[in-house]
């Protein structure tokens, strides 16, 4: 009698057990189908914002964001521009300076590094090895 029970309480023990793993995978479906969707949906908002010139004009104003033709003209004065009265060597001399004392101008453009990397070799190549 008690095997008997015992087995029948196994049997509704894993009967439960198999139905809640089911009911919970389900659930768990429905939640990720459903995160997925809302997920194309912001997608889509988002997209058709970023269409519209209006907003992202707006956006650009509002957060003080640069425009591409801002950014494109930023970038090609970074390349091609040299900061003016930058020294590389007159730099390279005051690393070693202290804070108060350094005179120079520091790098601020691409073309600034280009000939402080020129200054750096020219130095190796000339100083005796």
């Amino acid at each position: 009698m008690a095997g008997k029970t015992v087995a029948q309480a196994l049997a509704v023990h894993e009967f439960e057990q198999e139905l809640f793993d089911e009911i919970t995978s389900e659930l768990d479906a429905r939640s990720l189908q459903r995160r997925t969707e809302q997920g194309f949906d912001e997608i889509a908002f988002i997209y058709q914002l970023a269409k519209n010139p209006e907003i992202r004009q707006q956006i650009t104003q509002e957060y003080g964001l640069k425009t591409g033709d801002e950014i494109k003209q930023q970038v090609q004065t970074l390349t091609t521009a040299a900061t003016v009265g930058f020294d590389p060597k007159a730099f390279l001399d005051e690393l070693g300076v202290p804070t108060s004392e350094k005179k120079s101008k520091r790098p601020a453009t691409i073309q600034d590094l280009k000939n402080l990397t020129r200054s750096l070799l020219n130095e190796k190549f000339q100083s005796p090895a």
